[in-house]
């Protein structure tokens, strides 16, 4: 052999052996030390990613404000009864298993998120399902204080019931929404809120909309598209990748898959500052993917 063709097989096998470095390290990325990880989540994004920080004094040369308006969503609330015992009976069985997979050498999770995902258990019961948490209440009280800085003179106390109107749904999610966002505003006043009226036509019109229900809610083109998405390119990627993340031999079913990204989302969403053991099963891509 040349002098030259053994120098370009060193050269090679330096640069098979980096890659394969560089392949290793990406796996074994610890999601625990991130220090900006990915939270855009749908609807469960926790609203402290994607609120507006300015809260200064909306003014318009000429202009003063005469009247607010806001129709808002309810806060981060809790799943529903059905994905709570779901969750409670199916993650801790996944649990076990990639715990059991890392032990016997699969799977790609470094030790710090191994331990966070022995660590976890569900932090919640079917005793709060669907009601607002307590990160959604700190979501509409914070909001009130950010709009009474914008707009002083409209949204500051003292609480009058002939100038500040408030409405709900029944929902308990929808009510202490309000509440907290009442709260925000005029602190421990007491607010009115007229009776909540079930399927309110204006707050949830679509309850009696037979167009929406027909072309939407069920319909069949809509679930056409969710099963095309289940089986997309993008979808059993991230499939295959989450499987090989946690040490599964052959790929993860979706409904465990996107068990997994409703507690990684959930927990987030719960606690803001907190590391969310499960998103380690997911890459940055993986969660756009997702999300």
């Amino acid at each position: 052999m040349s002098p030259l063709m053994g120098l370009l097989g060193v050269l090679i096998a330096g640069l098979l052996y980096h890659t394969c470095v560089i392949a290793q390290d990406d796996n074994q990325a610890c999601y625990a030390t991130v220090g900006e990880p990915y939270t855009h989540f749908g609807t469960k994004t926790p609203y402290s990613v994607v609120l507006n920080k300015d809260d200064s004094e909306v003014k318009f040369p000429g202009c003063r404000p005469a009247q607010f308006w806001l129709t808002a969503r309810h806060g981060t609330r809790y799943p529903g009864e059905d994905d709570i015992e779901l969750m409670a009976r199916r993650l801790p069985e996944l649990q076990q298993t990639a715990l059991k997979n890392a032990a016997e050498g699969r799977g790609e999770l470094c030790e710090q998120d191994l331990t966070n995902i022995r660590s976890w258990s569900l932090a919640f019961d079917v005793s709060v399902e669907n009601n607002l948490t307590p990160s959604g209440e700190q979501e509409l009280f914070d909001m009130a204080k950010r709009f009474q800085r914008r707009f002083p003179t409209l949204l500051g106390p003292p609480y009058s019931p002939e100038k500040h109107k408030f409405q709900s749904t029944v929902k308990q999610r929808a009510r202490e929404s309000g509440r907290f966002f009442a709260k925000g505003l005029f602190g421990d006043q007491p607010v009115e809120f007229p009776k909540s009226e079930k399927n309110h036509p204006l707050l949830q019109f679509y309850k009696t909309c037979n167009r929406w229900r027909e072309l939407i809610d069920d319909s069949e083109a809509s679930r056409h598209e969710r099963y095309t998405f289940q089986n997309s390119t993008h979808m059993l990627g991230t499939i295959d990748h989450v499987s090989r993340r946690l040490g599964f031999t052959s790929n993860m079913s979706y409904a465990d898959v996107r068990l997994i990204y409703d507690i990684c989302r959930y927990d987030k969403t719960l606690h803001p500052d907190r590391v969310s053991a499960w998103c380690a099963a997911f890459s940055e891509q993986d969660l756009k993917v997702r999300g």
